[in-house]
């Protein structure tokens, strides 16, 4: 096969994944919305629903790091409460010239390969333009994902990024073969609350993890 072949079947493959995993996730998002629209006196529904405008947003939503260490704790294991530097160039009443260290949820995982790692992408990028909320996406050694989520309007975290980090996870949880086999059955975490939640056995959720060994090629 030639390459010219190869590069065009790639091309068209991804291009097929990337559409109807986009549709997808949107259609979910709009559910999503529709849901927290009809329960908004439900925090646990909020939660698990949408996003808020950020338009509606001010510094009381931040929320405490104690209480975010314990909801990743309980609702997102598999995301971590971390602080980056950023300048204050960009901030009223604060010096411009220093930074200043925010706090951002941020989990990482490694795809299958480069192809699904572009395809894990556009799907997540896809559920966050829905929400009106946009995560910052890393891709590095071709196959590496790290998702940070925060409140960019506010310096800070807020349920908008407990709920955003909630949607990504299901939408990578979808389909496992975004992950590498290795770190899918390193972290079975990543699927089996989706699969519980679909009301799927415990045996069902463990035959769906690859059970071939993972073998990283190089171009």
């Amino acid at each position: 096969i030639s390459s010219s072949t190869t590069t065009t079947t790639t091309q068209e493959m991804v291009e097929s994944s990337v559409s109807t995993t986009a549709a997808a996730a949107t259609a979910c998002s709009r559910e999503s919305s529709e849901s927290f629209h009809n329960n908004n006196d439900d925090d646990n529904t909020n939660r698990k629903a949408a996003c808020r405008p950020c338009s509606t947003l001010d510094p009381s939503f931040l929320l405490d790091t104690s209480v975010l260490r314990d909801r990743l704790a309980h609702e997102l294991p598999l995301w971590s409460l971390v602080w980056n530097e950023y300048d204050n160039k960009n901030c009223d009443n604060t010096n411009k010239n220093t930074t200043t260290a925010i706090p951002q949820l941020e989990r990482t995982f490694v795809a299958k390969n480069f192809v699904q790692a572009l395809r894990a992408l556009h799907a997540l990028g896809a559920v966050a333009e829905a929400q009106q909320h946009h995560p910052d996406l890393h891709l590095t050694d071709y196959r590496t994902v790290r998702l940070v989520v925060w409140t960019h309007k506010l310096r800070g975290v807020t349920e908008n990024d407990l709920t955003l980090a909630s949607l990504l996870d299901a939408t990578l949880a979808s389909d496992p073969d975004y992950y590498s086999p290795k770190w899918l059955r390193e972290h079975p975490e990543a699927v089996m609350a989706h699969l519980s939640s679909s009301s799927l056995s415990l045996s069902n959720a463990k035959e769906s993890l690859p059970s071939q060994p993972d073998t990283r090629t190089t171009s």
